[in-house]
């Protein structure tokens, strides 16, 4: 069976924690998904890597954001 890969991305936000609120989500969120043996209907996942996570300041908000690549490889 033929390979296929794809890209995803995760977008965690914080309103009152900021940085380090954040940055902890984003840590939580790859321990979950990194080589995790999810199920998917009709393929199997081959893999499900962390590629990299950018942490960054909405502009002038209180806000943080985390943006988070994975990428994944089914048959």
């Amino acid at each position: 069976m033929p390979s296929s890969r794809a890209s995803a991305s995760a977008r965690p936000w914080s309103k009152g924690g900021g940085h380090l609120e954040v940055q902890t989500i984003a840590a939580g969120v790859e321990a979950l998904l990194h080589d995790a043996a999810l199920t998917l209907d009709g393929f199997h996942l081959v893999s499900l890597l962390h590629r990299s996570t950018r942490i960054a300041r909405e502009g002038t908000k209180p806000l943080h954001k985390a943006e988070m690549r994975f990428r994944a490889v089914t048959e």
